[in-house]
């Protein structure tokens, strides 16, 4: 998808209708009447950063697998942390065989400066990592994440591992408004595995859908999705703010509110 929207995008200076692009380019490309849309990685990873230097840490201890996925989260987050005043002490980028690699990076020097965690891992590794970080440095950091530490589903006989974890995610996954709730019941009924597995790309695709016919119209007005409150950019690029936070709480998400500051017990 997105070599297809980069070939659109150098395509022509305007394309001739407001286009729609479900992803995002990682260079900036004005293309005239073309609007991107996508379940962006680094929108969670700055809404961590705000959100920790909000609970009032300042030094990161960050977790990153590797590869160029990994390297964008990276860069949003620390970019976004560092003008919020913060610094980062360690970052460690994982591979397949973090199981040697991460106690490793847990007993250096540097890691008991940070007084807080920034974890991006799903959840089936994050379990694992948790492990890690307990038997080594305790419980003393409380750990961030992204969305993808939680599957959609609550799972607490799995999620019980990633315990007090807190992460940002959509309202649709979070905190379901009614419409959102109606749409998910009728998913369910229709296919209760694909539900599961696409939850949150089914959301891009109501908000896609609802924001389609109003694209002209973006730049006088902010959105609030079933992905997050949608706001656009000079560059036609829409971005999913004020996102929704939650804490794994005998493994199952707590919602936190918007202005409840978390401070580790």
């Amino acid at each position: 998808l997105k070599d297809t929207l980069m070939i659109l995008a150098e395509s022509q200076p305007h394309l001739p209708v407001p286009t729609l692009g479900l992803n995002r380019l990682e260079t900036l490309n004005r293309t005239g009447n073309l609007y991107q849309f996508g379940l962006s990685p680094e929108d969670e990873a700055k809404a961590v950063a705000r959100r920790a230097w909000i609970d009032g840490y300042q030094s990161a201890f960050v977790l990153i697998p590797e590869g160029n996925w990994g390297e964008r989260v990276l860069t949003a987050f620390q970019t976004e942390w560092e003008k919020q005043g913060g610094q980062i002490t360690t970052q460690h980028v994982y591979d397949n065989d973090f199981g040697s690699s991460i106690p490793k990076a847990l007993r250096r020097q540097s890691v008991k400066d940070a007084n807080m965690v920034f974890m991006v891992a799903s959840s089936k590794v994050a379990r694992q990592i948790r492990n890690f970080l307990t038997a080594i440095i305790g419980d003393r950091l409380p750990i961030y994440s992204t969305s993808h530490v939680y599957s959609g589903t609550p799972h607490p006989e799995y999620d019980n591992q990633i315990e007090g974890i807190i992460f940002v995610d959509m309202p649709w996954v979070l905190a379901p408004d009614e419409r959102a709730a109606q749409l998910q019941a009728n998913l369910l009924d229709f296919s209760s595995s694909k539900m599961e597995k696409y939850k949150r790309l089914y959301a891009l695709g109501i908000d896609a859908y609802t924001l389609v016919p109003e694209l002209q119209q973006l730049s006088q007005r902010q959105w609030a999705g079933q992905t997050g409150h949608l706001v656009i950019d000079n560059q036609g690029v829409i971005y999913r703010d004020q996102l929704y936070w939650a804490r794994f709480v005998s493994g199952v998400p707590h919602l936190i509110e918007v202005n409840q500051v978390y401070t580790q017990e």
